[in-house]
């Protein structure tokens, strides 16, 4: 016959624990070079032969006066080539010649080229449709949003509006993707202005242009966006007119892993309830943070730009779950509960004494991981 468990005195420390566990979305810096040695007047140097193998070329470099479309061509080959992470810390380094320094996460593949002009687009759309690795923003974009995918890397966006601006010929643009105003053709420091404006006050933005603009008229707007842009801007490429995407399709949360009403009730066989202290849950935490650090890390759902739940375990005796439940999910991301319970299901914690089972709930803040964070240019 069912019974309620006791109620211990470790619940309430438990209760105002709010644990922070950030992905593990950092990446191991890329793999030593091989120097290859230069031939000097009368011969090679000592170990090296004229038959030596030159080194590829990179890639990511960018000559002293590349253009948009160089770019996008670079990050296409360095997509590729499966050499997309970089450890470097920023998206465009340089003042001439540039190199292409983001993690490039191309959206879709293959990647299209530059277009040449986009005025007479933007002209007729008042809107944007963003498409990046985590997904389309908005979700219902209008019919006549110009569509631009996402070249470079961003943690995921923790809103679900964004922006895009544009740098043509004719001066910046800045088009909505969600609620906000279109504004532009604008000069150079007027749209400048607008940029900043539209990046404080939206969630993810990209950043496009047409193919001949110069990489120093990017770098230059990109230098004078906010230090809040870290994070939310990435370059992305126009999709041409006659491309055509599939709508978006929302994740449906089928409520696998919740317990809104907390765990099962306790039956006769789990025995008599034990104790253990809020210090020792605590103290083994260890392989839970790194489990669910790795679930941040691996998100693709709406659980990836951060999510707010309620960890339900029962311990049993030997100080392995018996049970556990989501109590509440601020994402309905299902994905990342069964990832979360599989990796509190891993965790070991002391055996309680007096001998029984003990329930607890961990309220548990996840976030991304801030070193996916890169600054937008650099010398």
């Amino acid at each position: 016959m069912p019974r309620t468990a006791a109620a211990l005195s470790m619940l309430s420390v438990l209760s105002g624990l709010a644990m922070e566990l950030v992905g593990c979305g950092g990446t191991e810096g890329p793999p030593p070079t091989r120097e290859v040695a230069t031939p000097t007047t009368g011969g090679t140097e000592t170990g090296t032969s004229a038959g030596d193998t030159p080194a590829p070329p990179d890639p990511r470099a960018l000559g002293i006066s590349a253009r948009f479309g160089d770019l996008v061509r670079a990050a296409r080959a360095v997509d590729d080539t499966n050499q997309a992470e970089s450890a470097e810390g920023c998206v465009l380094r340089g003042d001439g010649p540039y190199r292409l320094t983001a993690d490039v996460a191309v959206a879709i593949r293959p990647l299209p080229e530059a277009p040449e002009d986009l005025d007479a687009r933007l002209r007729d759309a008042t809107s944007a449709r963003l498409f990046t690795r985590w997904g389309q923003v908005p979700r219902v974009p209008a019919p006549e949003a110009i569509a631009v995918v996402g070249i470079t890397g961003t943690p995921p966006p923790a809103r679900t509006e964004g922006a895009a601006i544009f740098v043509t010929d004719e001066g910046i643009y800045v088009r909505p993707a969600g609620f906000g105003a279109a504004h532009g053709p604008l000069s150079f420091t007027d749209g400048a202005g607008a940029a900043r404006a539209t990046v404080s006050g939206s969630g993810m933005t990209l950043v496009a242009a047409e193919a001949g603009v110069s990489l120093a008229a990017l770098r230059d707007l990109l230098a004078l966006l906010p230090p809040e842009a870290h994070g939310k801007v990435a370059l992305g490429v126009t999709l041409p007119a006659n491309v055509t995407l599939p709508d978006a399709t929302p994740i449906a949360d089928d409520g696998r892993g919740l317990c809104p009403d907390g765990l099962p009730a306790v039956t006769d066989d789990a025995g008599d309830p034990g104790e253990l202290t809020g210090a020792a849950i605590v103290g083994a935490l260890g392989p839970l943070r790194q489990g669910a650090a790795q679930c941040m890390a691996t998100a693709r759902g709406p659980g990836a730009a951060g999510t707010r739940v309620g960890l339900a375990m029962r311990i049993g005796a030997d100080g392995r779950l018996t049970e556990a439940c989501i109590t509440n999910d601020s994402a309905s991301d299902p994905a990342l509960r069964d990832c979360l319970l599989e990796a509190a299901r891993a965790t070991v914690f002391p055996a309680p004494s007096p001998a029984g089972y003990v329930d607890a709930v961990l309220p548990l803040t996840l976030v991304p991981d801030a070193s996916l964070t890169q600054a937008l240019v650099c010398p």
